[in-house]
């Protein structure tokens, strides 16, 4: 996260989310081992369009 230009704090706020979206949705993902990487860095893409 950090090597997109997130701070440490939205790091870690992206990367909590992610991972509480993967413990909630577990049985139905498809590849659970690679759906936090992407869902941190979508959530951290979403909070940028939300300040601009």
């Amino acid at each position: 996260m950090i090597r997109i230009g997130a701070s440490l704090q939205e790091a870690e706020d992206a990367v909590a989310d992610a991972m509480t979206d993967v413990f909630n949705r577990w049985s139905q993902l498809r590849n659970p081992l690679g759906y936090p990487r992407t869902a941190a860095t979508s959530n951290f893409v979403k909070t940028l369009s939300l300040v601009e």
